[in-house]
């Protein structure tokens, strides 16, 4: 306690305040998302010091729900003081991140006849852009894409149709039961 009294006096000194931004709650298990939000609520009335927390909603109030009685919304209501609900990116913006993060990923490795602008359309409306749900899935799947171009590419040439390349990067990650059966039959194919 008198340390705690010792760390408010300390804070009120300061002359700006201190963000604390905690990301990724969603990604916590629910014991640690309760423990994380104890903590808060334990350190809030530090003077000068704010958190940002970034979590889905929803996910929070179910985990709360298991030390709240089933009101996990009534305690994460007592710990956010000022909530703000961003709205989900449009299909149409997630679908764009794909495509400018794939034209930066690939642009560099290809010469213009490496390019095939009537497959691309096919794959690309044929399946692979409703693997796209969310940003997350997007930035995973241009991770995953970066690291595989980096495999497949020498001093002369990128060895992989890129085309081939999208669509099998997105079944590799997206339906890996699939990619697993491809792997298995190449020789059918």
């Amino acid at each position: 306690r008198a340390l705690k009294q010792q760390l408010k006096s300390v804070f009120a000194g300061l002359k700006r305040k201190m963000l604390v931004v905690v990301d990724d709650i969603d990604r916590l298990t629910s014991d640690e998302v309760c423990l994380l939000f104890r903590l808060i609520k334990a350190n809030s009335d530090f003077p000068n010091l704010i958190f940002l927390l970034l979590v889905q909603r929803e996910s929070a109030v179910t985990a709360l729900d298991s030390i709240a009685n089933k009101e996990g919304d009534r305690f994460l209501e007592k710990i956010v003081q000022v909530p703000f609900d961003l709205p989900e990116p449009s299909a149409m913006a997630v679908s764009g991140a794909v495509i400018n993060g794939l034209n930066k990923i690939l642009t560099p490795l290809l010469r213009d006849d490496e390019w095939d602008n009537k497959r691309f359309p096919d794959i690309w409306h044929g399946g692979v852009r409703h693997y796209f749900v969310n940003l997350r899935e997007a930035y995973r799947y241009l991770n995953a894409m970066a690291f595989s171009c980096g495999v497949f590419r020498s001093a002369n040439a990128f060895e992989v149709n890129p085309v081939d390349l999208i669509a099998i990067e997105a079944l590799r990650l997206f339906e890996p039961a699939v990619f697993d059966l491809v792997s298995q039959n190449k020789h059918t194919l």
